[in-house]
């Protein structure tokens, strides 16, 4: 990263020109954001991995037609506590309480 990219904190460098800003997500029915960065590295299908940056709302209704490992996934960030049920921050919505890489398939 040179100069100008340091002074964007939300920008990520992934391979040698490119830059990757912070993004959001907007939960569904108009709900708040999500923040997150992309990271460098390459998950199994190709696709770059990404961050969801702590205290990141989380919609706390699982999504009709979600495959079993990803609810499986949010299941185990529950238990273990990387998503707080309820949140002072977000009402009605879970939030996370430190940064989540997703980690695919691979991460199990």
């Amino acid at each position: 990263m040179d100069e100008r990219d340091e002074a964007r904190p939300g920008a990520v460098r992934a391979g040698d020109a490119t830059v990757y800003p912070e993004f959001r997500l907007t939960l569904p029915n108009g709900g708040p954001q999500a923040r997150g960065r992309v990271l460098p590295q390459k998950g199994m299908n190709g696709s770059l991995k990404f961050l969801v940056l702590a205290g990141s709302p989380v919609h706390p209704e699982e999504t009709p037609g979600i495959p079993p490992y990803p609810a499986a996934q949010r299941e185990r960030l529950v238990a273990d506590g990387g998503i707080r049920r309820g949140s002072d921050r977000w009402p009605n919505r879970w939030e996370t309480t430190r940064d989540l890489a997703h980690i695919g398939r691979a991460g199990r």
